[in-house]
């Protein structure tokens, strides 16, 4: 092979991987954390600082290595929060939040501390990271009426108990925080969070008012 040619297999692979890269960006199934109320505007505002993986509380945002388009982009790979009174989340005491859940404090510090504007301001209620789903032959409460951790545990009232005695969820009241996840007892995880099918409740509620 002469030197054109060799130029021309490599450039035809870096473009082949560049357009596979771009392909699986689109199937990402990754949790963001809160503030990706676009994921265009967030892949072309972030810098890969990994400020708000410093100063989540929960140290639950952890850097993306999926890919070389989303290295160094945050994901959420533990639990968020989202008040500041439930950084190490149980049962009982999510039960007791709810009282003071109306004055209780955002906490958002991921939002609050990036410089770019990649994580953008939104109102709790337009919050949507992902959906939570049960997969019920693993869940203790289907299989033996017993645990309700993910019911205890939810301040946002999105999992219910069933006429059966299993637990199901509410995906429009469903913020993706994954602290149902993260206190699920089962090894495997009973109930994950999964990417809706928007990006940010957020951004259907803006598109709707004309604001995206």
């Amino acid at each position: 092979m002469n030197r054109r040619g060799f130029l021309l297999s490599i450039t035809s692979f870096l473009a082949l991987s560049i357009t596979l890269t771009l392909t699986n960006i689109r199937q990402s199934k990754a949790i963001r954390p809160p503030g990706v109320v676009n994921e265009d505007n967030f892949f072309s505002l972030c810098i890969r600082c990994n400020r708000c993986a410093d100063v989540c509380p929960t140290k639950g945002i952890k850097p993306d290595n999926s890919s070389l388009f989303t290295l160094g982009t945050p994901i959420l790979d533990g639990y968020c929060a989202v008040y500041l009174d439930l950084v190490e989340p149980t049962p009982s005491k999510n039960r007791a939040f709810k009282r003071i859940k109306s004055s209780a404090e955002l906490c958002f510090r991921c939002i609050d501390t990036c410089p770019t504007g990649a994580l953008e301001s939104v109102d709790v209620e337009e919050l949507k990271m992902g959906e939570a789903e049960v997969n019920r032959s693993l869940c203790l409460a289907w299989t033996h009426n017993i645990c309700y951790r993910c019911v205890d545990i939810c301040v946002f009232d999105a999992v219910k108990i069933t006429a059966r005695g299993g637990v199901e969820v509410n995906r429009s009241v469903c913020v993706g925080c994954q602290q149902c996840e993260y206190i699920c007892p089962v090894p495997e995880k009973a109930i994950r969070v999964k990417l809706s099918d928007y990006t940010s409740e957020g951004q259907r509620l803006r598109s709707r008012r004309g604001q995206v």
